[in-house]
C-alpha cells in the first residue's frame, strides 16, 4: 500500500533527526525529549513495518533513500540547531517534528476507519497509537513554544 511506505518513509526521516538531536541539539531540554521520542517514534514504526508486511508490501527502498537523503538537506538547514546554540534552527526542528506527529497521527486514524470494512487492519489499536501520537505532539509543541519564547520574541527594552 503507497499510503503506509510513505508513511515508512517519513518514520525513516523523523528517527534520523531525533537520533541526531538527541545527540546534538545545543538545548538539553531538546536532547531529552528527543532520546525519548526516538525509542517511541522507532516503536511505532516498527508497528507500521510489520503492518505493511502483512499486507505484502514493505518499505519502498527508493521512497526510504528519499527519505534519507531529504532529512540529511535538512540538516543543512537546521545545521544551528546542533552547534551548541538554541535559535531558530532548533525551533523550526521541532516544528518539523510537530508536523510529522501529526501525519502519524492522521495515518492512525485513516487506517481505524479503514479498518471497520477491511479485515486485513484489525490487528492494531488505532486508538491507543493516536493517543501515543497525541501525547508526542503534546510534549514536541510544549517544548516548541517554550523555545518560541526565546526564538521568536524580540527582546523587552530596559527601563
Amino acid at each position: 500500500m503507497p499510503y503506509i511506505r510513505d508513511h515508512l518513509a517519513g518514520a525513516r526521516a523523523a528517527v534520523e533527526m531525533l537520533e541526531h538531536l538527541s545527540q546534538e541539539a545545543g538545548e538539553p531540554a531538546v536532547r531529552e525529549l528527543a532520546g525519548s521520542l526516538l525509542v517511541e517514534v522507532e516503536a511505532d514504526r516498527g508497528v507500521l513495518q510489520q503492518l505493511a508486511e502483512e499486507l505484502g508490501g514493505g518499505a519502498s527502498p527508493v521512497k526510504e533513500v528519499a527519505a534519507w537523503f531529504g532529512e540529511k538537506l535538512s540538516r543543512l538547514k537546521l545545521g544551528g540547531a546542533t552547534n551548541g546554540r538554541a535559535g531558530l534552527p532548533l525551533f523550526e526542528a521541532l516544528e518539523a517534528l510537530g508536523l510529522g506527529i501529526q501525519g502519524k497521527l492522521a495515518l492512525w486514524q485513516a487506517l481505524g476507519v479503514a479498518a471497520e470494512r477491511d479485515d486485513r487492519l484489525t490487528n492494531l489499536d488505532y486508538d491507543a497509537l493516536a493517543r501515543r501520537a497525541l501525547d508526542q505532539h503534546g510534549r514536541v509543541e510544549a517544548c516548541r513554544i517554550e523555545l518560541a519564547r526565546r526564538v521568536l520574541a524580540k527582546p523587552l527594552p530596559s527601563q
